[in-house]
């Protein structure tokens, strides 16, 4: 498949976006583990139980899965990942975000992970890197 040369670039700029907005957002979850896990419980979507593993775990997969994304290494499975991820935060944070006047943002990020995934990775990706061997 010939692609077009500013083709590319999608993908190393979705994953810029991806990777940034997931670390921004959860590098300070690591730091204070237990007030997540408390804010997952205080929306009373899950069960208190599955509400401390998903308020535990989701920090750290979204750190790995953003490290990932920036390095563009296994594209197709961190991308699906990444996108239901966003999709479990739209499903507990509604359509609108938390009372805004505005559709939830996370929509947005669902749509780029799920271009990312169908399109590549793109250039400067350790998945396209076939000279690096």
């Amino acid at each position: 498949m010939q692609h077009e040369p500013m083709s590319g670039w999608a993908g190393p700029i979705m994953r810029l976006v991806l990777g940034v907005t997931l670390l921004w957002s959860f590098i300070p979850r690591l730091a204070d583990p237990s007030g997540f896990v408390a804010l997952v419980n205080q929306m009373g979507v899950l069960p208190t139980g599955l509400g401390t593993f998903y308020g535990t775990v989701v920090p750290y997969l979204a750190t790995v899965l953003a490290v990932l994304l920036l390095l563009g290494w296994f594209n197709k499975w961190v991308s699906a990942l990444t996108a239901l991820l966003f999709l479990s935060f739209i499903l507990a944070i509604g359509f609108m975000d938390l009372g805004a006047p505005i559709p939830n943002k996370d929509f947005g990020y669902l749509a780029l992970s799920l271009s990312l995934f169908f399109g590549g990775a793109g250039y400067w990706s350790v998945d396209t890197c076939h000279e690096c061997a």
